[in-house]
């Protein structure tokens, strides 16, 4: 009867407004899941949801009364209770993304509770013992698992510190993707809301003078102690805390998200590498000075005009042993014969990421050298950075970058007139165009470069960067007569078709272009590649290997990272390709038994940063210093991207294996890269 006297007995604003805000989220739940974006594990897992919401909401009916009757008890329990809302607060970090979450180990997981705790307390305190800061730091830590549940599905990785200052370009690009969650989300949810309910059970703060003065120094001084220990002790070495750079999501699942996040911050302001002055830069670059004069001088009419195509996760998925018999990949892509240049690329991206394929092609540069989880567009200032705009525009050339998205997705509009463009077409140069699956398709792109070569005869570099490809994948909008089958045994083929069929409409768009091309009586350098593979490569890739990703070795890892290239010209070319990088060079055969993936026979094989020197070797134009220094490299140093390096015997190294051993010849020249990118990335 007390009990029912309670509920029926008028409440207070407080009790009203949780209770009310308690059916709201119920009701919200309910409707997300009968929408169908609750991927059950359980059949148990919705009615323990309302069971629990309708426990919590009938608790809090009470509140008024057990406040009254056992407000001591409560005053008491208050610093047991905030202890507990730590552990709540790393439980939900961890639980929506982490199946392993308890397998965490003792060590890492009373590390990663200090550092939550040490935020909670500024949170807390700077908050003036609110309720309401404890909720809002609680719903954070939620939404931060919840994000890295998303990124996790929908790029294989999960947030990176650089993905912060990208949230923009996320949103921006996200509409493509059905935002559904699984059990553990939903039971993080609820926990959420038990931790809430708990808050409000917490007697309420009275202010003082004296007390805000006081919240405010034990914030300011948590503040101090944080900063000080972040500043000042390496997470790896003190804490023996490793982000695998291309399996991030295991080293957050087995060390914990802030421990590892924390660890990505420190890693985001580059090193000067060993060796390392504006001196020892020149004086590699110095051997590779020429003496033939401005390259100024070189008349309009013997330029060609070149055109770089990034597209859109253009790559050959029939390379998979698993796909090798079911899908043929681009098939006019891989049916050119009479390219100046083909081959595979190894990029520094997977899934997402594409401002850094673009930031390896443009400048030149390697993310080997930058490490994982960062995004040079976002993070770093490259006005007046050495790349391939500057150097067609120090030939005379108009130079133009497009892209038929918002101009500001990974600050483009800022970054393409830091590196030299004249001009960027974004969404806006393309209102009215057509879309595939709300994308902007290729042709549309390739008939704005077509318009730019005849409204001009002066020469051009034209930098397109695709979007009709872009995920997700399981949108459902190919047009029946576009669709595409892939018949492989798997639960997810129908993303797997869909990106299948957009791959062969860019293919059959490229043949557009290149037919189109061939007809122009000027001459025109092509060079296209992709930026990365699809982010539901790994399932597809476990599937060919037989394994979980986790144990792949490097070259099943790069395996992933390869995209198709292109250089092709409609001219005759005097000289034939440049082939330093070929992996097979002619004086060395490699141990096919060190090989982890075997090699084609004269393999043309290269990673992005350095395509831009075949494409001018290609237009028969004078390179820099530096782009010579980069084809010499290559002869030792075929390839290079964020995991690894190849040697001239076709064998892979981690990326961190590198040493000081002058007979290794890859090792030292990548050295010799990685102290002259520093110079044109940071230098003076």
């Amino acid at each position: 009867m007390e009990c029912i006297k309670s509920l029926t007995a008028p409440w207070d604003k407080a009790t009203k407004a949780s209770v009310v805000s308690f059916f709201v989220l119920l009701a919200a739940y309910c409707a997300f899941d009968a929408a169908g974006f609750v991927i059950h594990e359980s059949s148990w897992t919705t009615p323990s949801v309302i069971a629990v919401f309708v426990a919590l909401i009938a608790a809090l009916a009470l509140r008024p009364r057990v406040l009254g009757r056992y407000e001591r008890i409560v005053v008491r329990a208050k610093p047991f209770v905030l202890g507990a809302l730590v552990l709540l607060a790393f439980y939900l970090f961890e639980k929506p993304y982490n199946p392993a979450l308890f397998d965490i180990g003792a060590y890492y997981t009373f590390v990663n509770l200090c550092v939550i705790a040490v935020l909670f307390c500024i949170v807390y305190f700077a908050g003036q013992q609110t309720k309401t800061a404890a909720i809002a730091f609680l719903t954070a830590c939620f939404i931060a698992g919840t994000a890295n549940y998303f990124v996790i599905a929908f790029k294989g990785q999960p947030v990176l510190p650089a993905d912060l200052f990208a949230l923009s370009t996320a949103a921006a690009v996200g509409g493509g993707y059905t935002y559904a969650v699984n059990d553990s989300v939903a039971i993080a949810f609820t926990a959420l809301a038990c931790g809430i309910a708990l808050v409000l059970f917490l007697p309420k703060t009275k202010f003082a003078v004296k007390r805000s003065a006081a919240n405010a120094a034990v914030a300011a001084a948590c503040v101090v102690a944080f900063g000080f220990w972040f500043s000042n002790f390496d997470i790896e070495k003190a804490y023996g805390c490793q982000v695998d750079g291309w399996a991030a999501s295991d080293s957050y699942a087995q060390q914990g998200s802030v421990l590892c996040f924390l660890k990505r911050v420190q890693d985001l302001n580059p090193a000067e590498p060993d060796g390392y002055s504006s001196a020892a830069a020149a004086e590699i670059l110095a051997a590779y000075e020429s003496e033939d004069g401005s390259r100024a001088d070189i008349p309009d009419e013997e330029k060609p005009i070149v055109i770089a195509i990034m597209n859109e996760t253009f790559s050959d998925l029939s390379r998979y042993p698993n796909l090798s018999d079911a899908y043929d990949g681009p098939e006019y892509f891989n049916s050119i014969s009479d390219a100046y240049l083909k081959g595979t690329a190894y990029a520094s991206a997977l899934g997402a990421g594409t401002c850094n394929s673009e930031f390896e092609f443009l400048t030149a540069t390697s993310m080997g050298n930058l490490g994982a989880g960062v995004y040079p567009y976002m993070l770093y200032d490259l006005d007046g950075t050495d790349n391939l705009a500057t150097y067609f525009k120090s030939l005379g050339y108009e130079t133009t970058a497009i892209h038929p998205a918002d101009a500001t997705n990974w600050r483009r509009d800022t970054v393409y007139r830091q590196l030299g463009f004249d001009r960027f077409l974004d969404v806006t140069a393309f209102e009215g165009a057509d879309t595939l699956r709300g994308f902007t398709t290729d042709k549309a792109t390739y008939d704005a470069i077509l318009q730019l070569i005849g409204q001009s005869d002066a020469p051009q570099f034209i930098f397109d960067v695709t979007l009709q490809n872009h995920g997700g994948y399981d949108t459902g909008l190919i047009p029946d007569e576009m669709a595409l089958e892939v018949p492989l045994d798997s639960d997810r083929t129908d993303e797997l078709e869909e990106f299948a069929s957009c791959i062969r409409q860019s293919d059959l768009d490229l043949q557009y272009l290149i037919e189109s091309l061939a007809k122009l009586d000027r001459p025109v350098v092509l060079c296209l590649f992709g930026d990365h593979q699809p982010g539901f490569s790994d399932w597809l890739s476990s599937l060919a290997f037989d394994k979980d990703v986790a144990d792949f070795t490097l070259g099943e890892v790069q395996a992933r990272y390869e995209v198709p290239y292109l250089i092709w010209t409609n001219f005759e070319t005097s000289e034939a390709p440049a082939r330093s990088g070929s992996l097979l060079a002619e004086s060395t055969e490699p141990d096919l038994e060190q090989l982890e993936r075997p090699l084609y026979p004269d393999s043309t094989d290269m990673s992005l940063n350095y395509l831009g020197a075949h494409m001018i070797a290609a237009a028969g134009l004078p390179l820099d210093p530096y782009h010579s220094f980069l084809l010499d490299s290559q002869a030792v140093l075929p390839a290079v991207n964020i995991n690894g390096y190849l040697d001239a015997q076709g064998t892979w190294h981690w990326i961190d294996e590198r040493h000081d051993d002058p007979a290794d010849e890859a090792s030292a020249a990548l050295a010799r890269m990685a102290i002259v990118q520093y110079d044109i990335l940071f230098g003076s």
